[in-house]
């Protein structure tokens, strides 16, 4: 998985964005709502609002680090 960013002119809108993407994607990722969004960081950049989905570093990523 990837880093994904979600960008809304409003938190709801940012959140309705990230959530949609987890709702489409959450049978693939086997993550649960609580686990997606504890994986994702909140940002405000130039009038707007960030929600950034950063995915789990895999075991064996975990042991190169």
């Amino acid at each position: 998985m990837q880093r994904v960013e979600f960008v809304g002119k409003t938190p709801q809108e940012a959140k309705r964005r990230a959530l949609n993407h987890w709702y489409s994607n959450h049978r693939a990722t086997g993550l649960s709502l609580a686990q997606f969004f504890g994986l994702c960081r909140v940002t405000h950049a130039r009038e707007q609002v960030v929600i950034t989905f950063h995915p789990q570093v895999g075991p064996a990523q975990r042991t190169a680090a």
